[in-house]
């Protein structure tokens, strides 16, 4: 039979007295746990009173869409209100047309390039550049059916040659500054801007429209050839006009309501359009040398429906 163990009197009642204070201090801690849980809900009532009392700034009672309209505005600066505060960046970051502006001059970034265009889902895009960048426009271009404006700044002919062969089915803006011999790639995408508005052409030169056709240009060398005259409403011309042939009332823009000119003989452009829709002329008086005349009078004028 195993011997038993025998402890002293003086240790039975220590490790009994022991127990009993563990005990007590579970008893403690358990009704300070249930003090505590109590506490915490009134402490938040108190704490969202207080910021109810408290003055918010208007702008944090916008509501989301409100304050998306605010940065659409100033989409420009959306790296600085990105960093405002994190309820500011997910705004900016769920508005697809915040990235719809695409400026390839400004975007060196091939992998930020991407990202923009990621967060501008499906948006129609703005695109401008003045620079030709190979690897940029081709992570762009393969967008085009998505750009509704194009501006092109400088190295016009490489970049026309470049996107000869798009479709521009939603694009409805398009300016040009234009360089010797780059209206020639210009007329020959007239079918692929089905839905241009508003042509800006800057720089005008030469009088592209006159020579230099090729199988592909319309049979008339005018500027309705290449400008997809059916939709536009929008006409900006500026440049050199003086001894041009463009032929009296052989350019007809059925739609157009805005004519801007900032040429050297406005007289010629004016007597070759017809445009019976035409509701506003803006002139500038820099380049001309000849006044303009009575174009718009008379019971026969061209300018009237």
């Amino acid at each position: 039979m195993a011997p038993v163990t025998k402890y002293p009197m003086t240790t039975l009642f220590d490790a009994r007295a022991k127990l009993a204070r563990l005990q007590f201090r579970e008893l403690e801690l358990l009704q300070e746990l249930l003090d505590i849980r109590k506490a915490i809900p009134a402490q938040e009532a108190v704490i969202d009173e207080l910021i109810r009392a408290s003055p918010v700034p208007p702008i944090s009672r916008l509501p989301n869409e409100l304050l998306a309209q605010i940065f659409l505005v100033l989409r420009d600066k959306q790296k600085n209100l990105a960093g405002v505060s994190r309820r500011w960046r997910a705004v900016i970051m769920d508005i697809p047309s915040i990235w719809s502006n695409i400026n390839l001059d400004l975007c060196k970034n091939s992998v930020l390039l991407k990202l923009h265009l990621e967060r501008s889902h499906q948006a129609p895009l703005t695109v401008s550049l003045s620079n030709y960048e190979p690897e940029l426009m081709d992570i762009v271009m393969p967008h085009a059916n998505r750009w509704r404006a194009l501006r092109i700044l400088g190295h016009a002919m490489i970049i026309l040659n470049r996107i000869f062969d798009l479709k521009f089915s939603s694009l409805e803006f398009l300016l040009v500054d234009l360089e010797r011999h780059s209206t020639d790639l210009l007329r020959t995408i007239h079918l692929r801007v089905p839905a241009l508005k508003c042509l800006q052409l800057q720089a005008v030169d030469e009088c592209p429209w006159a020579s230099g056709l090729n199988d592909f240009s319309p049979p008339r060398s005018t500027p309705s050839g290449f400008i997809a005259a059916e939709s536009l409403t929008k006409l900006s011309l500026k440049g050199e006009t003086e001894g041009r042939e463009w032929l009296p009332d052989s350019i007809h823009f059925p739609f157009l309501e805005s004519l801007a000119l900032q040429t050297t003989d406005p007289m010629l452009v004016l007597e070759a359009i017809v445009a019976p829709k035409l509701k506003m002329f803006e002139f500038v008086l820099g380049l001309a040398e000849n006044p303009i005349r009575g174009t718009f009078s008379g019971a026969a004028s061209k300018f009237d429906e």
